[in-house]
Order: C-alpha cells, then structure tokens, then sequence
C-alpha cells in the first residue's frame, strides 16, 4: 500500500490542511525529490492535514521537470508555483505564501539542511504556546567557517540595533500562522526580517534549537555581496518599522546631524571673513560647510515630503465608507 494514500484519505475529509510547508528552490535538481519524500513520510506519520507548496524560482538544472513528476505522484498533496525567471528568495516566498490554506505555514530549504523530523515539535509549540512564529535556530550549523561566521556578525548587528535577542534571524526553518504572514508584504529581501516584521507588530517570536545538517548535495546559493544586500534590507525594515507613522522624525534627525555642523563651519569661515578680510585659505572647509547645508536642506524636505504622502494616505482611509 502507498504510504501516502493513508495521508490522501485524510485530506479528503477535511476542508482545509492543518499545515502548509513552503519550500522555495534555484537549482536543486539533486535534493529535492528526497528531501520532499522525507517530509511526506513525516508528516503522513503524524496524521495531519498538510499541503507541501514548492516554488521553482527559475531553476534551470532540471528541478522544476523532477517537481512537475512528484506533483503529478502525488497530487494533490504538492503544489508547484513556477516563477520562470528567476526573482529571487523573497519573490519565491512571497508567491507560496498566497497559496498557503493551512492553519501553520511552514518555512524551510529544498537543500537537505533542514531536518523535517522538527517539525512535529514545532508544531506541538505553536498549538500548546501560542506564539505567532518560531525560528528555528541552527545549533552545530553544518556550513562552512565563513557563513556562520558572517550570520553570526549579522545577527549581533541586528540585536544591537533593534534590542530585539534573536540569535538566529535568518534561519531558513521557521513557523507561523498563516494568518499573520497574509497581512505582510514580503519583498526584495526583507524575508529575511519575518521575526521582526512580526515582533514590532506586537506578536510574540520566539526561538527554538534546530538540528542543522550538511547539504544533501549541490552547493550554496550565499555569496558576499548579500552580507551587503542584507545590511540596507536591515536598514529598510527597521525604518519601515519604527518611522512609517512619522518620517520626518527620521530625516529630520539626519538633517539636524548634517545642518549643525554645516552651520558652525560656516559661522566660523564668516567670523574669519570679518576678522582678516578674507577666508584665507579656508576654501574646502567652506564647501563642506555649504555641501552640509544643502544636503540638510534636502533630507528635511524628504521628510516633509514623506510626512505629506503618510497625511494623504490616512486622510484616505478616513474618508472610505
């Protein structure tokens, strides 16, 4: 008997899966299939009501002809999203999450490096807890020096900044309620913030130790430049999150520690001027001081401008029937 014919029958009866799990993929021709079968037998072993929701983003090794073949095997228990570019993480997340009917959305890799045998656990602490997301931080991380490294740099960054003790932020394996992820816009790489794009919204996050474990096979899709990439998503998010209501706060700050000093310079190069007659010499101090000015200027009447376009959009909704 297939095991998971056991599974379709449950899914049958019901109207809508207990659990939704989201794998985004590039590339992974040869792992996917076994890392898919892991999770069915997983989750066919714990009786749930699940769908498994895998988005190709753009693959061009083979992965999204293995995920058409898994998904005509075992239909209608695995969904395929095809983006055929590819558009990045986010985008791939963004797009399984609109096809997500569970109760839970469950996030993880198409590598192998994730362990399904967690999930159960995961499970058990979202029902019984009641927290809105979990992430599952990798302990013994299984990746070279240099990624654990980076994210461990990363994540103090991230803590020092926000006050928030997630020492695992960006781990691949989280879950939530689906509930809370459709009122969240995910793009270009703020997936990485999930934990705080829900914590600043007054819903518990808390962490969890993961087993992690050496990739099933091909190689990393990290690179140095998304430690870059990462650091102005960082620098968005936290913006978005703490200045959305009231961003002349922000650029006015950043005006005042620019026009201050750019004043005193010029203050100081007119005093000069009066004294001796000329600047004597004090020509690049006197074009810092200007440059200061104007890019002051110009940061405050961002704010202003952001200030009008936040005004326009509540005075909207106010006037909606």
């Amino acid at each position: 008997m297939n095991p998971y014919d056991n599974n379709k029958a449950i899914n049958s009866n019901q109207s809508a899966p207990h659990i939704s799990v989201v794998i985004p993929v590039f590339n992974e021709s040869e792992s996917i299939q076994q890392v898919v079968e892991e999770l069915q037998n997983i989750l066919s072993r714990c009786h749930w009501h699940y769908e498994i929701i895998i988005v190709d983003d753009g693959s061009d090794d083979g992965t999204l002809e293995i995920i058409q073949n898994m998904q005509q095997q075992y239909h209608p228990l695995i969904h395929l999203v095809s983006l055929g570019l590819r558009s990045g993480k986010a985008s791939a997340q963004q797009a399984g999450i609109h096809k997500t009917t569970g109760t839970f959305t469950v996030f993880m890799d198409g590598d192998g490096q994730d362990d399904p045998e967690e999930i159960p656990c995961l499970i058990d602490i979202m029902e019984n807890e009641s927290p809105g997301m979990i992430v599952g931080r990798r302990v013994n991380r299984e990746s070279d020096r240099y990624y654990i490294t980076a994210s461990a740099f990363f994540n103090l960054i991230i803590s020092m900044i926000t006050g928030i003790c997630i020492r695992d932020i960006n781990a691949s394996m989280k879950v939530t309620r689906t509930e809370l992820l459709k009122k969240i816009s995910i793009y270009s790489g703020n997936y990485r913030f999930l934990p705080l794009l829900l914590h600043f919204r007054g819903i518990k996050v808390i962490e969890k130790d993961v087993t992690h474990r050496k990739r099933l096979a091909g190689y990393s899709k990290y690179s140095p430049s998304k430690i870059v990439d990462g650091f102005w998503d960082m620098i968005t998010v936290i913006f978005l999150i703490r200045n959305h209501n009231n961003p002349l706060h922000f650029f006015g700050g950043l005006s005042l520690c620019l026009g201050i000093p750019g004043l005193i310079i010029c203050f100081y190069i007119t005093l000069i001027r009066l004294s001796y007659g000329n600047i004597q010499n004090h020509y690049p101090l006197l074009l810092l001081g200007i440059l200061l000015i104007l890019s002051a200027t110009q940061l405050f009447c961002a704010g202003l401008l952001a200030e009008l376009m936040v005004h326009l959009k509540y005075d909207k909704r106010d006037k909606q029937p």
